[in-house]
């Protein structure tokens, strides 16, 4: 008997293979953006404000740019992995959840201590003089992005607690190597 794909592996690739596709696809329309002529005027226009040469400024924004969508591509080729059962994409997609754990780990801590800190906080990050009703406002966002935020950090520890089980490593070990499969 071969061992049975977990729904679970399968469910979480094809997610992370949709959320990812959308992702690439919106990089690349935005990269595409990066070099017309109507953005590079743009980036004249607001380089000459900031004083940095635009050809500089232009340039940064295309490798950073770049590597965001090769980050990108790097997931969903992960992902893809995942699904097709590659132990490869298992520990890549460990790597990914890990990065996003301590991204969203960080945010949620510096999301926690502008709320500890109340209207002097957003004040110090939004500028002073915010009308009352902004600051209002600016709370009860801060506070459902907190919340967001840690959905996603406990999300994220589930997943990679999952993908690093004894029974999911198993299943992406190659037949000769799982004493619990025969090969077909």
């Amino acid at each position: 008997l071969m061992q049975q794909k977990s729904v679970f592996v399968t469910v979480v690739a094809w997610i992370f293979i949709v959320l990812s596709a959308i992702g690439l696809l919106m990089l690349a329309l935005d990269a595409a953006l990066f070099w017309t002529t109507p953005f590079e005027q743009f980036m004249q226009h607001s380089a000459a404000q900031d004083g940095m040469p635009p050809a500089v400024m232009l340039g940064m924004l295309r490798w950073v740019m770049l590597v965001f969508l090769l980050i990108q591509a790097w997931v969903l080729a992960s992902f893809i992995g995942l699904l097709r059962r590659k132990n490869w994409a298992r520990i890549s997609c460990i790597v990914i959840l890990v990065f996003g754990l301590i991204w969203s780990g960080m945010y949620l801590c510096i999301e926690l201590l502008l709320l500890a800190g109340g209207h002097s906080a957003l004040n110090s990050v939004m500028g002073p003089g915010m009308p009352p009703g902004f600051q209002a406002f600016m709370q009860v966002f801060m506070t459902g992005f907190t919340i967001l935020t840690a959905v996603f950090f406990v999300l994220f520890a589930w997943l990679l607690k999952k993908l690093v089980s004894t029974d999911i490593s198993r299943e992406f070990l190659k037949p000769a190597d799982n004493p619990g499969t025969l090969a077909a």
